[in-house]
Order: C-alpha cells, then structure tokens, then sequence
C-alpha cells in the first residue's frame, strides 16, 4: 500500500513540476512580451554613454561580456542601465531605445532581434499550454484521490474485466456492470509490476458508489 500511495505522490509531484515550468515559461515570454510591446507602441533612440564594461563567468563556464551605460531622457532625468553581449571601452558611444512614458524601460538598439524577443510570444503561449495541463492533471488527480477515500469507506463491490494495459504499463482500463448496466474506468498511474499482472481480460474487482456506478475505481489502487 505504501508504494502506490508514493506512486500517488509522484504524480501530483509530476503535475506540480508541470504548474512550475508552465509558470517560469509564462512569466519569461510575458515579461519579454511586454517589454516588445512597450518599445514597439512609441520608443526613442538616443545615445548612452558606456560607464562600466567587462566580462563575467556564467555557472556554466561560459565568459558573457557586458556593459553598463546612462543617458539623459526627454525630461533630462539620468537613465541607467545594463546589457550583456555587448563590450565596449568606457566613455564610448552606444546608441540605446526607451519609451518616453516609460523611460525606465530601456535597451541597446538591436536587442530586439534576440531571441528571447522574437520568440516572446511562443514562450508565452507555450507557458501557458503548461500551467493548463498541470492544473487539469493535479484536479484530475487530487478528485481522484478523493473518490478513493471515499470507496474504501463505503463503496459496493463488483467484478469487472480489464479492457487494456494503457499508458504504457502505467494505468488499467477496465469495464464491470452493475443491475445490468455497463460502466468503465481507468486507474490512476499504478507501478509497471501491478499493471503487468492484469492482462486483457483478466478479472478484477471493482469498488463504486451506490448511487453513481461511473464513478469507480479497482481495489487495486486502494
């Protein structure tokens, strides 16, 4: 029992590391996208002066150059900023975009054509594809989890016959009847070994609700 109870956590584990990933996409194709969208609405050229330049070792051993740079705005306010994959002497000229409403928000003319901006949207939309599969897969499971609970409590039993080994090896398909009615289900993800034990056709047995047949499960899962 302990075993599929972990295999259970493993799972809603899995659809967390999904929600996550799905979030740190959003967030990375939303704050590019925004940043596209502001510079692509009303942004100005003017050029920043280069005080600071160098090179910094990323975690990966890679060597990124660097520099630092400030330029007066429409309002005559002092604007600081920082990109990498530039170099550059100090004092030199580099010509850097803003938006005049916005004139914190600043570049070095040509960044847009990275990467990380031209695939913004994709990023975004990609993030979001996540978030939605890891929310709909950790409900799914925690209702799932539920419904256990509660058929180990006070469900009837029944015989059924497994349909398929599907997923994989991972989950068991099944059909059992109940006052002469069909019903199916499916189990949650269950160690390979377990799924192996029930070929097609193998009978099983079926716990469900009296008053709702479709919502069941195997005693296997309990």
């Amino acid at each position: 029992m302990r075993s599929r109870k972990n295999k259970h956590h493993v799972t809603i584990f899995g659809a967390w590391l999904f929600l996550a990933f799905g979030c740190l996409l959003a967030l990375i194709g939303g704050y590019f996208s925004l940043r596209e969208l502001i510079f692509g609405y009303e942004s100005r050229q003017v050029s920043a002066e280069i005080t600071a330049s160098g090179t910094f070792s990323r975690s990966q051993g890679i060597d990124t150059d660097y520099i630092r740079y400030r330029f007066l705005d429409t309002s005559g306010q002092e604007q600081h900023g920082e990109s990498t994959g530039y170099r550059g002497d100090i004092g030199e000229s580099v010509l850097v975009e803003y938006s005049p409403p916005l004139p914190w928000v600043h570049r070095v003319a040509g960044e847009g054509s990275r990467l990380a901006y031209r695939w913004c949207w994709l990023i975004f939309g990609a993030g979001l594809l996540f978030v939605l599969a890891g929310w709909h897969w950790q409900h799914h499971t925690l209702q799932r989890l539920r419904l256990l609970e509660s058929l180990r409590r006070n469900g009837l039993r029944a015989n059924g016959t497994v349909r398929r080994q599907a997923d994989g090896l991972r989950t068991l398909e099944y059909d059992f009847s109940v006052a002469g009615r069909n019903y199916s289900g499916k189990t949650l993800p269950l160690p390979s070994e377990t799924v192996r034990q029930f070929e097609s056709g193998a009978s099983v047995e079926v716990l469900y609700q009296r008053a709702h047949p479709d919502r069941n499960a195997l005693s296997v899962e309990l």
